[in-house]
């Protein structure tokens, strides 16, 4: 018995031996464990640093600095936990020509996810990815860069469960003012579905000036929210199918655009005072507006201090086409007020049409619907009929109120014998 006892210690102690030597230095078996970490996480990894084992709290495989095969991130410590089949990723820090930060992530894969027509499609973002792991993470220090404005020192928080994924992105420094937006991308679903909404307080449009080119300029403090939600994995597909609504409010501020000019040019025979109407940047004491979208169709109405504008229409982003009708009208309102109409047609609304590009609207009268508006202005027992009759009767002498009847008359009398 002491012979056989003997034997089976001698046996166990080189067993420990042969294990205590094989783990000692995990770094023999650098190839093996950088093909298990790139066979589990689907990507092309080197190991820079050390190889090791962490027992505690649970078995895992330690590996430090590990880095992609291109060089455009680093890992300080990847951990594979065994027992639970996942990964602790801790100081990711990432660099490329659009985007740089550093990460604290877990993920776990999934190893049975359902097929997709679009699972191995390029596009925006990687469909496969996304449905084959589950993990949240946090990132700090992000800069983005879209086009050739950087917004740095952003935090992004990102889950991603099920194929379904989230990121919260905070901007405490964004165009002067502070912003928040939050993404959702379902990519269980086919095609895509995404979900995106988004609020900033106090930016300061001087800081917006490369966005909105030469042809505006704009300098007030603005709120902007809204949410938009789109299907698809490229530019065209989102730009096609986005519907959403978005709201603008601001107070005080100076504006000039193209399109305000243009406004500003058929609404003249309508207003009162060249210096309410000339081309140029128009100060005002508040504007607020809302967008609404459907694909390339779009909703605006805006108000600019007493002017108020309803518009209707299309626009091509890929192809930067407009073609919109549109209604605007000038109230009364204070001293201060950006516009002055003419007395006799404060409230009414005056139709434009727009064709052309955002630089170039090309608007101009409606000359069919002011026929039909001044049509319905001298039709007996219609709103526009009563609402111009106060108005006669409230600001015109009685000496002329009898005569301004009797144009209108006249006038609607001869658009309805040219109608067809």
């Amino acid at each position: 018995m002491r012979k056989a006892a003997l034997g089976i210690g001698i046996i166990l102690l080189l067993v420990l031996a042969a294990g205590a030597w094989l783990l000692a230095d995990l770094n023999r078996f650098r190839s093996q464990v950088e093909a298990l970490i790139a066979e589990q996480a689907e990507l092309d990894i080197e190991i820079g640093g050390d190889l090791g084992w962490r027992l505690l709290p649970a078995p895992a495989v330690t590996a430090a600095l590990v880095r992609s095969d291109d060089g455009r991130w680093q890992v300080s410590e990847w951990r594979y936990h065994l027992v639970v089949d996942s990964h602790s990723v801790h100081g990711l820090q990432f660099k490329t020509e659009e985007a740089q930060g550093r990460c604290d992530l877990e993920f776990t894969p999934r190893h049975s996810t359902s097929a997709s027509s679009q699972a191995d499609v390029p596009g925006i973002v990687p469909v496969q990815a996304l449905r084959q792991v589950n993990g949240s993470g946090r990132c700090q220090g992000v800069r983005l860069r879209f086009g050739n404005q950087d917004f740095e020192d952003l935090t992004a928080e990102f889950d991603v469960a099920d194929g379904i994924a989230s990121l919260d992105l905070q901007a405490p420094s964004v165009f002067g003012g502070t912003a928040a937006a939050r993404l959702e991308v379902d990519a269980s679903a086919d095609p895509l579905e995404w979900t995106v909404r988004f609020n900033a307080d106090h930016l300061q449009t001087q800081d917006l000036q490369p966005w909105l080119g030469e042809a505006v300029q704009w300098d007030a403090e603005v709120a902007y929210a809204g949410e938009w939600r789109a299907q698809g994995n490229s530019a065209l597909e989102l730009a096609s199918s986005i519907v959403g609504e978005s709201r603008l409010n601001g107070g005080l501020g100076r504006i000039g655009a193209p399109f305000l000019d243009q406004i500003k040019k058929a609404a003249s025979p309508f207003a009162r005072g060249a210096g309410k109407t000339a081309p140029g940047p128009v100060t005002y004491q508040g504007l607020t507006g809302t967008w609404s979208i459907e694909g390339a169709a779009q909703r605006l109405n805006a108000t600019l201090d007493n002017l108020v504008l309803e518009a209707d229409g299309e626009f091509r982003f890929a192809e930067d086409r407009l073609g919109i009708t549109a209604k605007v009208a000038i109230e009364e309102g204070a001293d201060d007020a950006a516009f002055e109409a003419n007395p006799l047609l404060t409230g009414i609304p005056i139709p434009l049409r727009c064709a052309g590009t955002l630089a170039e609207p090309g608007c101009e009268l409606d000359n069919e619907a002011v026929r039909q508006l001044l049509a319905e202005a001298a039709k007996d027992g219609t709103e526009m009929q009563r609402k111009v009759d106060a108005i006669i009767e409230e600001r015109l002498p009685p000496k002329q109120r009898r005569a301004a009847r009797a144009v209108l008359r006249l006038l609607g009398g001869s658009i309805k014998e040219e109608q067809p």
